[in-house]
């Protein structure tokens, strides 16, 4: 066939295009298309070219079968050299022919053209339309095969083995039955239902019967262990199946005896359905074989699906005559069972509806997002490098966006502390549900792909959904999803994450006081550790390996793709799923048609998945492959991971191609899941959203996929755990494939309202309209008809009969209404989505429904479709959908004639539309009013009411009347529609709202005089039926009228009852008054309006006023209007308010005054008379007089405090006396009964001071005391059973104790005389046996406990801000709210005022706010001159007042650009203003500022604070606004409660002005960019003078320095390696011990000091982990990680930082361990006995002071004479030794030598033998173990366990311990004590000795050999030696040997010696 047709193509435009060598592009285009081609001109010296070219027109593209186009990009080289090639684009033209006379617009990407050298870069734009001549077919269509024929004759049967009843079979109660049917040589089973009498199987199945006259056998069996027995058989013709046609046969059959014998017996009855019908399939399933076949071969496969002409889409099998769905004639019995399943039916549709229903309620809302990903620290990581470490980094990904974080190099545990913000614009309702957070940490590789060590996956949905939509400080665990190898966990991540939408308030943390409450929950959860939880090791994460597998089944009705010319259209689709980060598809299958294309997969997709898991969202894609350009959506699925089922089986599968292996189905059963996506045919951006998210936003069928999941918890053992695809390891079956059963479906379409307009082609008309309603792929198509003013009548009704639906009700796709505009070109235009649920619930009884529809987003206006601003018009359609048995029923027939009647049944009506008022019309002037007018369309008439003028609330009061011929049925007429528009007097009326009144819900008034129903206020909406501000207030009904010709007065008028009312006003001023057309206001006045019916309204106006400022103007002045007002509160008007400036200027007019802005206010609330709404007026005035009384008592309660406590103070001794006697237990009352209160009122002191009082000689035990004293019965100082009750002296606790010590001191005695006969050798085997055992040593079982557990205090922060006493009441109850929540009400009632144009687009909404006005309003019933005032005006007098703001610090800031700003303070508060840019901090989100403020303010006058944070940017003059804070003072300062929040030093109760958290925004977005903390005060000046600002001060920057000491190192499990260990803390440089070489055993020594400087306090608690590593130095390669540890310092740095001292760790922890164990055994320690000791010194001082002087005096003298004597003994003895003989000196002390010598060897024989031997052994063994390297370490040491995890088994491997010492010394500390970095000078603090174990040089080759390369392999080179030197020996000595043997032989020593020896005899 010949088609005249032409493709027109535009070159608009490249960017970005390639530099050439040599010089600048000169680009031009050639386009070739076919054989021909045309070019574009030459542009110069640009690579961003813009040609606008002519159209080039290409002829015969269907004729030449042309499927592309050629664009190709060239450089014109001026130098008359060969053209050079930039790059080229190949266009597929299967979308623009299948478009005709639409112009597609599209930037294409450039490719490198054959011949170029390197990469293309850059786009280029073109222009397209396909056209083709009216009235001429597009494209061929294809014939039917030869051979076959329209519709066939029956060749299968189809039935259902319903259920069967009262089964009897002699001899056995209850049967095991199945059922068997025979026919025409096919058979088929049911499964066996056991101990059943009454089964119910519901076996469907086919049957091939090409004959008529054959007979269906039906038998009923027992299923027995050895045989089967025969319960009962029937017998059904084909022929009675046949005369029931396609509605089939549905019958109980009686069971009769073998071979059909009527016996008597009764064996019950058996249900079943039967029908003889055509199957293509069967008739093809040679030729199915065949392609089945041939699929399993190739891995791409393509089918053939059936061709069918177009004629055969109104005359297939589906759709029969009427007449072959007769209803059955039921018994009373059979028709209860039918009305059973029919209510079920309704009940599951309804269920259905409940659950889209409760599902909508869960919807987020469309609009502006911002997800916050704070990744704050990594754990156990996978080593990806070949050092076994990895340099990670964390790259998340949002919606297709990408951000990452820093790397960190050569680490398993890392900090980040980085926040990652995702702002989203303008996203829909589907678009942010599906969305999923995917946070992926990668090992960094500088040279090759960076490698993936695991990710982890979360739902936008799910993390909104929770507690504050934040997902705050959880670890998860990363799972690699690429490779086979890891399994589990390769690494945890430890992150927030936080969804903020519209309307969301982010929550404020207390970052310092979360952290201490996580880590001590993480130390209780561990339980007790070595070092009580300081180091920190990888959370406990239970994890459990499963698969969730997905079975592909098929597909069905998918949409053609390829629509190239040559390949007849078709598709290559394929599914993809992706679900935590895995993704896999299963092979593309190609199948060729033109539409309703099936591919089938039988394909399975496992994915692994470890649980738990935070990612729920499971994506299942529908892709059309595309071999040269990037795969196009079809549609997507979500699925919720929980609500897949979940299975304990193991199933294996094979690969093989034979998969079908026979093996059964055991998962869930498939389910269809229908597609929906964007119109055939469009594809770009706003089809692929479509296509890829769906939801309601999906607007056509497009399909539907066979489906089944389940999550297998026992998969097989040799699974492959990645993702990975495999055919069916079973044999699918049809019983597996969803049932569907036939549905008759009905549409009434009656008529069409404000259905838009398009213009027929030629310009002539316009184009009719037709209506199309889907379900599924079957489709109701009604006639074009013309459209007249927006009303199109069908009045048609039309069904599809017999059509083959799901069964589940889930399954049944949407019902689809199409709009559809007029041939010749015919394209949809609006549609609308009904669930089918809703009209099978109706079951054909549902009244007819106005459907709204919505106009297509992914169709703009361009390509045909309706404007999203523009009314897409509803339709009126009476739907029906249900069973086909149902639909027949008589009870369910829809009457066509009747109902076609009732459309056209019409009688004369008169409609009145009673419109009264409107208010909050949205504005469509820039001065923020309108001029609205109402209009109202019906039948297609319309009316209007008059126009009113600058209001946003107009009074109507209008009846516009209408005289229409209207169905008698209302339920067929049509629906009213009121819109509101704006009158323009330069330009068009502007729609501005609308809404449809149904008719039916318009009374029927009795005459046309009668009464107009109540109005009720209604909600505006778009068109689109999305709600908008603007309510209407109107009323509907009709007038039945005689005839047509009858005429009706003027309706009467509708202005309710009015009564006078007085309206009082107390203006108070304007606030914040934005700049008009760059003009800041001058003296700005207020208009107020008080509108009303019958101009019984009024106005007045303030008095223009600059006082203060013009912007905040105060007018202070009490109006009063009298005015007329409604009786009935409903229809009370609002006022008009509008702020003027007097003087306008140049810019606005000379003699004008322009508006600045409006409002209004509502009324109805303020009238006294309205018993509902009413309410009094906010009046939160603070009176001064009242503060000037609260100061006075304030002085006289401190002077009264102050006289209190001086008498106190004389009192103070005698009262400490009596407390003391008390304490004793003696009482000096002067009377018996007042001993006895003094008693009774301070036992509870006595009790409670306990633990304070100090200790005193006769004091018990601190323990409470036990039940209630006793009186004293007379018989001692307690009486014996009390005594029994108190707790334990002091001193007979410490005599206890000593009896015990003396105890154990005896016991040890007298082991050591059992152990008197041990030798030196035996003490010293014990010994080195106890040396020997390491895990005593060095405790392989150590000691473990809770760092909680120990007497160790820590501070909670930095520093005790003495400002925050008392402030932080508010946000310890409110966790960090507003004040406004603790005030509640406002003094002044504040109304905004607009100015601007209101759009639906924000974008394009100019609508703002532009100042506030305040004043106080009333509405009085008597004249308020009479009436006192509610505000004395004296109150509101001008004052001036100090206020200081201090703002302490921000809380998640949102970063202008990038990850982290420079943020700076800017306070202004009216003119004045105080940034402060020079104190800026340096890239934070959390910057403490500690900044006070203080402003001097007029009251009232510009009240409104305004605190910003910006960024700081040296390179740009404007600094970008982060966000502000806005605080009204007048409403804070003229506020009671406000004024009752006292002083610290006021009396009472009264609380300190608190600290709150201010959310901080911008305009430009609707999501809160952070926060402030922050307090306000406001005094008076005299007061600010007086009393100076609050000192604000953050904690002090103070230098530390950490001091480690690395010891040595223990069972590393290497034999021998170089060993050194790495420290550093958080940022800090990494400083290295020295290298232990040859280090054997693990043994390593080094006795090395490590230095790192630190500035406390922290930002962040995560920045105090100290990271050790241990490493293997090698000399060649890359040196190897051992193990690493973190120890958590974050405490030990606030205390070293409290204390201002030095602070030994493990010192401090030690002590604490061995003060918990002495409480523990009762064991006094060193503290208890320096206080007894100082309790005897006490003792003895005080009876020395007791003596008599005399007694001193002579002891003086007895002293003096002694000291005397000693004296004169000492001047003999010097003497003697002065005397100069020498010889008798030698001799003496040769003498005193001997003497001693004597003396040494007594001393020696006294000792104890063994204690000598214990000793000499013990020092033996000391410097043995000294020498192995054995020692023990100090008290200011401990060993760290290093850990290593390895990725690949997933275990976690301990790698040695290392002894380290770890102090904190505050940097003048630091000086005092010097110590040098290592081991050099100078060595103190500690002293580090010199290094064991290391290895010396040796002229021994042995020892060195074993010192280089280990004992083991040294041992095995020698041995190696020693072989080949005995090899080398045997080959030397062979040599001779020969010579050797024959000399022996020679001499008779070798060789037969016998014969030699006879020889010799003879």
């Amino acid at each position: 066939m010949d088609i005249e047709d032409r493709l027109e193509v535009k070159v608009v435009a490249a960017k970005d295009l390639l530099e050439v060598e040599g010089g600048e592009c000169n680009p031009f285009a050639i386009v070739r298309c076919g054989t021909e081609f045309e070019q574009t001109m030459v542009l110069n010296g640009t690579t961003d070219p813009e040609w606008n070219s002519a159209r080039m027109v290409f002829g015969d593209i269907t004729e030449n079968e042309t499927d592309h186009c050629v664009v190709t990009i060239m450089h014109k080289d001026l130098s008359a050299q060969q053209d050079q090639c930039i790059g080229l684009v190949i266009v597929d033209l299967r979308t623009v022919v299948l478009s005709p006379g639409i112009e597609t617009d599209e930037w294409f990407e450039l490719q490198r053209a054959p011949g170029m050298s390197g990469p293309a870069s850059g786009t280029v734009r073109l222009e397209m339309t396909y056209f083709l001549n009216e009235g001429e077919d597009a494209l061929p269509e294809d014939d039917y095969e030869e051979g076959e024929e329209e519709a066939g004759q029956p060749n299968v049967l189809a039935g259902t083995i319903a259920r069967s009843r009262g089964l009897y079979l002699e001899g056995k109660e209850l049967v095991d039955a199945y059922v068997s049917v025979r026919v025409a040589g096919g058979k088929s089973s049911t499964a066996v239902y056991k101990k059943n009498n009454s089964p119910h199987w519901d076996h469907r199945f086919r049957l091939p019967v090409a004959d008529g006259e054959e007979t269906i056998l039906i038998k009923v069996k027992d299923r027995g262990v050895i045989r089967n027995r025969l319960i009962g058989q029937c017998s059904v013709p084909m022929v009675e199946v046949a005369a029931h046609g396609d509605a089939g046969l549905m019958k109980w059959c009686k069971l009769l005896g073998a071979g059909g014998v009527v016996d008597g017996v009764d064996r019950g009855d058996l249900e079943v359905q039967l029908t003889w019908v055509y199957d293509r399939k069967h008739a093809r399933s040679v030729a199915s074989a065949i392609a089945l076949a041939t699929s399993a071969i190739v891995s791409r496969k393509t089918q053939y699906a059936k061709e069918t002409p177009a004629t055969e889409e109104k005359d297939e099998n589906w759709l029969v005559e009427e007449e072959a769905f007769v209803p059955l004639k039921l018994s009373a019995k059979e028709q209860e069972e039918v009305n059973e399943q029919r209510e079920a039916r309704v009940m599951m549709a309804d269920r259905q509806l409940d659950d889209l229903a409760r599902a909508r309620e869960h919807d987020m809302l469309p609009g502006d997002y911002q997800i916050q990903v704070n990744v704050l620290e990594a754990r156990d990581l996978k080593g990806e490098d070949l050092n076994g470490l990895s340099d990670p980094y964390v790259r998340v990904r949002v919606l297709n966006r990408v951000k990452k974080t820093r790397v960190v190099r050569k680490v398993s545990s890392c900090i980040f502390d980085e926040t990652l913000y995702f702002n989203l614009h303008r996203l829909s309702k589907s678009e942010i549900e599906e969305a999923v957070v995917s946070v992926q940490v990668f090992d960094f590789d500088a040279f090759t792909a960076h490698d993936l060590i695991g990710l982890a996956t979360f739902d936008v949905r799910a993390v909104h959904a929770l507690d504050d939509h934040e997902y705050y400080r959880k670890w998860v665990g990363l799972v690699d999803t690429k490779s086979s190898e890891d399994d589990g966990y390769q690494g945890f991540l430890k992150l927030s994450i936080t969804v903020l939408g519209p309307g969301d308030i982010q929550k404020a943390h207390d970052i310092e006081k979360e952290y201490q409450l996580e880590t001590a929950a993480e130390l209780e959860a561990e339980g007790p550790s070595a070092l009580g939880g300081l180091s920190l090791t990888g959370p406990s994460l239970d994890s459990k390996l499963v698969f969730l597998v997905v079975y592909v089944w098929e597909a069905e009705d998918l949409p053609k793709m390829d629509v190239g010319l040559f390949a007849g259209g078709g598709i290559e689709a394929y599914v993809k799923v992706d679900f935590a980060g895995n993704s896999v598809m299963t092979s593309a299958v190609h199948v060729r048609g033109k539409g309703n294309l099936a591919p089938e997969y039988r394909e399975e997709l496992w994915l692994p998945v470890i649980e738990p898991i935070q990612g729920k969202r499971i994506t299942v894609g529908l892709w059309d492959y595309n071999t040269f350009a990037k795969d196009n959506p079809v549609a997507h699925l979500y699925f919720d991971y929980d609500e897949v089922q979940r299975t304990g089986k193991s199933s294996s599968h094979s690969f093989s191609f034979l998969s079908s292996s026979g093996s059964k189905y055991t998962g869930p059963r498939p389910r269809w899941h229908n597609l929906y996506g964007a119109p055939l045919g469009v594809q770009g951006k706003r089809g692929a959203l479509q296509n890829m998210f769906g939801g309601e936003e999906a607007s056509t069928y497009r399909g539907r996929l066979l489906l089944s999941m389940e999550v297998m918890t026992m998969p097989p053992a040799k699974e492959k755990q990645v993702a990975h695809r495999a055919a069916f390891h079973f044999k699918p079956t049809t019983g597996l494939k969803p049932q569907s059963v036939k549905y008759h479906f009905r549409a009434l379409a009656v008529s069409g309202s404000e259905i838009p307009t398009f213009r027929a082609p030629g310009g002539l008309g316009v184009a009719k309209m037709q209506l199309r309603v889907c379900v599924g792929n079957h489709s109701l198509e009604f006639a074009f008809e013309p459209n007249r003013k927006g009303i199109v009548v069908w009045n048609d009704l039309k069904q599809l009969k017999g059509i083959d639906l799901p069964v589940l009700i889930e399954e049944i796709p949407d019902v689809c209404v199409y709009l559809v505009r007029g041939p010749p070109k015919v394209q949809t235009v609006c549609y609308a989505r009904i669930p089918a649920a809703q009209f099978l619930k109706e079951q054909f009884r549902g009244d007819p429904l106005w459907v709204q529809l919505r106009a297509d987003t992914a169709r703009t206006k361009a390509m045909g479709g309706v404007a999203l601003t523009a009314n897409p018009g509803a339709v009126l359609i009476k739907f029906g959908l249900g069973l086909s048995e149902d639909a027949v029923d008589p009870a369910f027939a829809w009457d066509e004639a009747a109902l076609r009647k009732k459309a056209e049944d019409l009688v004369p009506f008169a409609l009145r539309v009673y419109v009264f008022q409107a208010r909050d019309l949205p504005a469509s002037d820039e001065n923020g009013l309108l001029d609205p007018y109402v209009k109202v369309r019906f039948c297609g008439l319309k009316d209007k009411t008059k126009v009113h003028s600058m209001t946003t609330a107009p009074l109507f009061y209008e009846t516009l009347q209408f005289h229409r011929m209207l169905p008698r049925d209302l339920g067929f007429g049509p629906d009213i529609v009121v819109q509101v528009w704006d009158r323009d007097t330069l330009g068009s009326n502007t729609p501005m709202a609308m809404l449809r009144y149904p008719l039916s819900k318009c009374p029927v008034l009795a005459s046309e005089s009668s009464r107009h129903p109540t109005p009720t206020w209604l909600q505006l909406s778009d068109i689109n039926g999305e709600p908008v501000t603007g309510e209407l207030l109107m009323a509907a009904a009709l007038v039945r009228k005689r005839d047509a010709s009858e005429k009706f007065n003027r309706p009467e008028d509708i202005t309710p009852a009015m009564r006078r009312a007085w309206v009082e006003v107390l203006c108070v001023g304007v606030r914040q008054l934005k700049t008009y057309r760059l003009r800041t206001p001058q003296e700005p006045f207020v208009r107020v309006d008080v509108p009303a019916p019958r101009d019984g309204g009024d106005f007045f106006t303030t008095r223009p006023s600059r006082k203060p400022a013009g912007r905040n103007a105060n007018f202070v002045e009490r109006k009063i209007l009298s005015v007329e007002m409604p009786e009935n509160a409903l229809y009370a008007q609002r006022m008009d308010v509008r702020v003027y400036d007097s003087r306008g200027g140049l810019t606005t007019g000379v003699f004008s005054s322009p508006l600045l802005g409006a409002c209004t206010v509502d009324l109805a609330t303020k009238m006294s008379w309205n018993p509902d709404g009413y309410e009094p007026p906010q009046n939160e005035l603070f009176d001064d007089a009242e503060a000037r009384r609260r100061e006075e008592e304030r002085e006289e309660a401190q002077r009264r405090a102050r006289e209190e406590a001086q008498d106190a103070e004389s009192n103070d001794d005698d009262e400490a006396l009596a407390v003391e006697d008390r304490r004793a237990g003696i009482s000096f009352a002067d009377n018996e009964e007042e001993g006895r209160d003094q008693e009774d009122d301070e036992d509870a002191l006595l009790y409670a001071d306990a633990e304070e009082r100090p200790q005193y000689e006769l004091e018990r035990l601190e323990k409470p005391p036990i039940g209630i004293p006793a009186e004293d019965t007379g018989i001692g100082a307690f009486d014996p059973m009390i005594a029994a009750e108190l707790p334990e002296i002091y001193e007979d606790v410490l005599y206890r104790q000593e009896q015990e010590r003396i105890a154990a001191e005896m016991l040890k005695e007298e082991d050591e005389r059992r152990a008197a006969g041990r030798s030196f050798i035996d003490i010293v085997e014990a010994r080195l046996a106890d040396a020997t055992d390491v895990g005593a040593m060095i405790g392989l079982e150590e000691e473990t406990f809770k760092l909680s557990d120990l007497d160790i205090s820590f501070p909670s922060q930095w520093a005790a801000a003495d400002f925050l006493e008392g402030r932080e009441w508010w946000t310890e109850e409110r966790e960090g709210a507003e004040l406004e929540g603790y005030l509640k009400t406002k003094p002044f009632e504040s109304y905004p005022v607009y100015r601007g144009r209101y759009h639906p687009d924000r974008a394009k909404s100019t609508l703002r706010q532009v100042g506030v006005f305040k004043a106080i309003i009333r509405v009085l019933d008597q004249d308020p001159l009479t009436v006192a005032e509610t505000i004395p005006l004296k109150l509101l007098r001008e004052a001036r007042y100090t206020v200081r703001l201090y703002v302490i610090r921000g809380q998640n800031l949102q970063p202008v650009d990038g990850n982290s700003c420079d943020p700076y303070l800017r306070v202004k508060l009216g003119k004045e203003v105080e940034e402060r840019k020079r104190s800026h901090l340096s890239r934070t989100l959390k910057p403490d500022f500690y900044e006070t403020f203080e402003f001097h303010a007029t009251l009232p006058g510009p009240s409104v604070l305004k605190i910003q944070v910006k960024d700081w940017n040296r390179f740009y003059p404007v600094h970008e606004l982060v966000g502000e804070a806005k605080i009204d003072l007048e409403d804070r300062w003229f506020h009671q409660e406000w004024q009752k929040l006292g002083d610290p030093v006021a009396p009472g109760v009264n609380k300190l002005k608190p600290i709150e958290i201010r959310n901080l925004r911008k305009d430009t977005s609707s999501v809160v960019q952070g926060q402030l903390h922050l307090w306000l005060e406001i005094r008076h000046e005299a007061e600010a003078r007086r009393d100076p600002p609050v000192p604000l001060e953050g904690p002090e920057k103070r230098k530390f320095e950490v001091r480690v000491v690395c010891w040595k190192s223990m069972d590393v499990p290497y034999e021998m390696g170089d060993y050194y260990c790495e420290f550093w803390i958080g940022d800090s440089r990494r400083q290295k011990t020295d290298i232990h070489w040859r280090c054997r055993n693990g043994k390593a020594s080094w006795n090395w000091r490590i230095k790192i400087p630190v500035e406390l306090p922290l930002e962040t608690p995560e920045d105090g982990r100290l990271t050790l590593q241990l490493w293997d130095q090698d000399v060649i390669k890359w040196n190897d990680v051992i193990g690493d540890a973190q120890i958590d310092l974050y405490r030990w740095f606030l205390k070293a930082y409290h204390e201002k001292r030095s602070v030994n760790i493990f010192k401090i922890i030690n002590d604490a361990k061995v003060k918990k164990r002495n409480d523990e055994l009762g064991l006094a320690d060193e503290d208890d006995l320096e206080d007894d000791d100082d309790d005897d010194e006490d003792d003895e001082e005080e009876v020395e002071e007791a003596d008599d002087d005399e007694v001193k005096e002579e002891a003086r003298d007895e002293e003096r004479d002694e000291e005397e004597e000693e004296e004169a003994e000492e001047g003999e003895e010097e003497t003697k030794e002065e005397a100069p003989e020498d010889e008798p000196l030698l001799e003496e002390t040769k003498k005193k030598k001997k003497k001693k010598k004597d003396e040494d060897e007594e001393e020696d024989k006294k000792k104890d033998p063994n204690e000598v031997a214990e000793k000499d052994a013990e020092y033996f063994v000391k410097q043995l173990k000294e020498l192995v390297g054995l020692g023990d370490i100090d008290e200011t040491a401990s060993w760290i366990k290093l850990t290593y995890l390895d990725g690949k088994r997933n275990k976690l491997h301990n790698r040695g311990r290392v002894a380290v010492t770890i102090e904190i010394l505050p940097e003048e500390e630091a000086e005092v004590r010097p110590a040098g970095h290592g081991r050099s000078e100078p060595n103190s603090n500690p002293y580090l000795p010199p290094t064991t174990g290391r290895m010396s040089f040796s002229y021994n080759p042995f020892y060195l050999c074993s010192a280089l390369l280990g004992p083991k392999l040294a041992f095995q080179i020698a041995c190696v030696c020693c072989c080949i030197f005995a090899l080398v020996v045997l080959g030397f000595l062979g040599i001779y040997f020969s010579s050797f043997y024959t000399l022996l032989e020679s001499l008779g020593l070798a060789g037969d010696t016998t014969e030699a020896t006879d020889d010799v005899l003879r």
